[in-house]
């Protein structure tokens, strides 16, 4: 039984309990039956009509109900619908998002597979840039070292040439120098027989400076080195071009200097200059 059918039920037991007192009121108070009956009746139309018109409404009740059930069932079915459309839009969603996971998971993993690769690349690439940047210093040191042997090796060839020159010129003066002794009778085999004091060491220094009149001079050489008071040195020159100048003597000795005199003439009146050659042989090996 529906909830209008029982509303419907309750109705009429009240009325059917009112129509029971009201004829139990009759029969006590033993007034007119008759317009009693008829009052009776007209009460028991009036509730007639009362129940008929409940029962429309009760009709029209359940017409609704059932309408707002059938109207609740399409709503429930179309949500049923939307709840399995959405139970099959989360699983597809769960079932994409799993493979997502999966494909994340490779991905993370060939991330760390690459990063680790590029991690070992980068330290060899640190190492070659490290290696190249030392061959490249290196290389260039060596084109530095090859540009100064080149520079070295045109100095030494020009040194070459000039001592080439040099020992030539020496030949030529060693010829006119023994020529020159001999004619004035200076026997070459004596020259080691002269006296002690006066033969000086086997040294050679330089002309460091000279007084205004070119005869007087100091010389880079000094008892250090051996020298005394009275021995001679003779006086070369180197260039342009090698030649005798002359003898000197020693006056001064310092420990590493000394102060020397022209003896007598230079070979054509030549000047002693600064940076020429006084050595204790006469044959200079140069």
């Amino acid at each position: 039984m529906t909830f209008v059918g029982k509303i419907l039920v309750i109705l009429i037991m009240a009325f059917s309990l009112v129509f029971l007192g009201v004829s139990t009121v009759v029969f006590t108070t033993a007034t007119n039956w008759k317009a009693k009956s008829e009052d009776l009746t007209k009460k028991t139309n009036e509730l007639k009509k009362s129940l008929d018109s409940a029962k429309s409404q009760l009709a029209l009740a359940e017409n609704q109900l059932k309408t707002a059930q059938d109207e609740h069932k399409k709503q429930i079915a179309e949500k049923d619908k939307k709840i399995g459309d959405l139970a099959k839009q989360t699983q597809d969603a769960e079932g994409e998002m799993a493979q997502a996971r999966s494909a994340l998971e490779v991905a993370q993993n060939n991330a760390k597979v690459s990063l680790a690769e590029a991690t070992a690349r980068k330290g060899e690439i640190d190492v070659l840039n490290e290696t190249l940047a030392k061959a490249q210093t290196q290389a260039n040191e060596f084109n530095t070292q090859n540009i100064e042997l080149k520079d070295n090796i045109r100095i030494l060839e020009r040194s070459k040439a000039t001592a080439e020159q040099n020992a030539k010129d020496l030949r030529s003066f060693n010829g006119r120098a023994i020529a020159y002794l001999r004619q004035k009778g200076i026997p070459i085999e004596n020259i080691d027989n002269l006296d002690p004091d006066k033969v000086p060491p086997a040294v050679e220094g330089v002309v460091k400076e000279l007084n205004l009149t070119k005869r007087s001079m100091e010389i880079t050489i000094g008892s250090d080195d051996g020298l005394r008071p009275g021995q001679e040195l003779y006086v070369f020159r180197i260039q342009p071009r090698a030649e005798y100048i002359g003898k000197i003597k020693i006056i001064t000795v310092y420990p590493d200097k000394a102060v020397a005199d022209v003896i007598g003439n230079t070979v054509n009146g030549k000047k002693v200059q600064e940076g020429d050659i006084v050595s204790s042989t006469f044959f200079n090996a140069r």
